[in-house]
């Protein structure tokens, strides 16, 4: 109930579930995109990242199935460190929100079928600009920051989300990964999950 869309969101998934079912490794379709600068040149509608987003997004049913829930499972992939690298490619963020929910300080569910993604190679089909706004970044959104950082630039006509690329382009790539969080946000949020660590061991 925090996601807002525009008139021109339901068509453009639907049109993308149709024309990208076929594409197996292309696992879901975000409606939502951050404020992100695209490459002038980039000649796609659309564009490809490894991270799911859950602000406004449809899958198909047979991937869907392919989701796992059990904490047990995450707690294996995260001690993989070759599962950490691949996953820290959606977002250098997404490594510490999957140690919070194994750590039982977030509940997202969100986190885990990005994770279950990830580990399968599968991607996400992204507009270049938003077809929606989550109204929930303003504090009144149980999972969403406070800031205006993810405020989109909302599109103003339907967008192709089958006009993508093989794979996923570098530079968005890149950019999409530091927009979600910076290496010196990242370190610090490991730091700050460790030292909470060893105060409940002390406690």
């Amino acid at each position: 109930d925090d996601i807002l869309v525009s008139p021109h969101f339901l068509r453009s998934m639907n049109d993308g579930l149709r024309d990208l079912e076929s594409r197996k490794d292309i696992w879901s379709l975000s409606g939502y995109s951050p404020p992100i600068t695209i490459p002038a040149k980039y000649p796609h509608q659309a564009y490809l990242t490894r991270r799911s987003s859950s602000w406004g997004w449809a899958t198909w049913a047979d991937r869907w199935r392919k989701g796992e829930w059990e904490r047990s499972t995450f707690e294996q992939l995260a001690n993989s460190q070759k599962f950490r690298r691949q996953f820290s490619l959606g977002g250098l963020d997404l490594p510490v929100i999957l140690g919070a929910y194994i750590g039982g300080d977030a509940s997202s569910w969100a986190v885990r079928w990005c994770a279950i993604q990830s580990r399968e190679g599968g991607m996400t089909s992204y507009p270049p600009r938003s077809l929606v706004t989550n109204l929930g970044t303003d504090g009144s959104g149980t999972n969403s920051p406070i800031s205006n950082k993810y405020n989109p630039v909302v599109s103003s006509a339907r967008v192709d989300l089958a006009d993508i690329p093989a794979d996923p382009n570098p530079k968005i790539q890149t950019t999409f990964r530091r927009f979600h969080l910076s290496r010196t946000r990242f370190y610090g949020s490991i730091l700050k999950k460790a030292a909470r660590r060893m105060v409940r061991k002390i406690k």
